[in-house]
């Protein structure tokens, strides 16, 4: 019952946020990337030329980069489950609220 509340709804859908968010940190943005590109070049008189580039190239992380990316996201994480809780914990204060005051 707890879990169909607005609040926690929310404060379930941050801490899915929070595990992509890790994810990605843990992952990076260092994939191979490759590029390219055509020009045409005309020569007064003479040929007319098409260039072609391509590019391939990768980030790289400095040493100790990739550790405190998982660290960062596994914060993130953690930041996430304690609003979750504190949400449950919100919506349950709420509930019995409600229900002392049917009682009374």
């Amino acid at each position: 019952v707890l879990t169909r509340t607005a609040n926690v709804r929310s404060a379930m859908s941050g801490l899915d946020l929070a595990r992509a968010e890790a994810g990605r940190l843990a992952a990076g943005d260092h994939e191979l990337t490759l590029s390219g590109s055509t020009t045409e070049r005309r020569v007064r008189g003479g040929i007319d030329y098409q260039e072609y580039q391509l590019e391939l190239s990768r980030a790289f992380r400095l040493p100790g980069k990739g550790a405190l990316d998982r660290r960062a996201g596994d914060l993130g994480i953690e930041a996430a489950e304690a609003l979750t809780g504190d949400a449950r914990h919100q919506a349950g204060l709420r509930l019995a609220e409600v229900w002392f005051d049917w009682l009374e």
